[in-house]
């Protein structure tokens, strides 16, 4: 299974914790929204090719 986590935020460690696990048991992507380099068609891409999405 793909994951991708978008984050909002800075992570906390809860957050970092469930990512960690995740990325124990599946294919993992992460990406930090809050930055100012975001691509937002490199976001929607994402978006389409992965099975989950969770945003933070």
């Amino acid at each position: 299974m793909t994951i991708l986590h978008l984050l909002n935020d800075p992570p906390s460690a809860t957050v970092t914790a469930i990512i960690e696990e995740h990325r124990r048991l599946h294919d993992v992507t992460v990406r930090e929204l809050f930055r100012p380099d975001v691509s937002y068609d490199e976001i929607v891409r994402l978006i389409e090719s992965h099975n989950r999405v969770f945003t933070w």
